[in-house]
């Protein structure tokens, strides 16, 4: 079975990443000073700094790593698999409770940016367990 070639950014990217995510990090922060951040109506600060720590997220995951391999794509190929099944649990689940209505706003938001930094999280842990 052949692989598919995926062509990923490159590594310096990551720092550029990780700079937005700052960013965004700190535009929440601010809302929150502010008390701009409701969970039954979010207001365009807190989706603009969602959105931008979005951002942030896809330059991180999507970027090279400083020594990348075959090795990697595969934990790549996991950590995607896996960060995409929780996410879509845990919409499966939301979709069928009552309480939708009251968090389908904010909570959803942050489920698309969980299944990034979820993505990056498992990455790094089976990187880590396969370079033993």
């Amino acid at each position: 079975m052949s692989q598919i070639k995926i062509e990923l950014l490159p590594i310096w990217i990551k720092l550029v990443g990780l700079a937005i995510i700052a960013v965004g990090i700190v535009l929440l922060v601010m809302s929150a000073i502010d008390g701009n951040i409701s969970c039954s109506q979010p207001t365009l600060d807190l989706l603009a700094a969602n959105t931008i720590i979005l951002a942030g997220l896809i330059l991180v995951a999507f970027s090279k790593d400083k020594n990348e391999n075959e090795s990697n794509m595969t934990f790549r190929h996991k950590a995607f698999f896996w960060s995409a099944l929780v996410h879509c649990l845990f919409f499966m689940f939301f979709s069928f409770s009552h309480t939708t209505v009251h968090l389908i706003s904010f909570p959803a938001i942050m489920g698309m940016n969980s299944l990034i930094a979820l993505y990056i999280i498992l990455y790094r842990i089976l990187k880590l367990k396969g370079n033993r």
